[in-house]
């Protein structure tokens, strides 16, 4: 996305943090499909 964690935190509002752990939820996703 280009984006950085700040930028993502601003734009939906949300803290650092949680966007971080969205972040490794999404690839630890991505790890079990491969």
């Amino acid at each position: 996305l280009g984006m950085t964690v700040n930028e993502i935190a601003e734009v939906e509002g949300v803290d650092q943090s949680r966007v971080r752990d969205s972040i490794r939820r999404g690839l630890k996703q991505l790890v079990k499909y491969f």
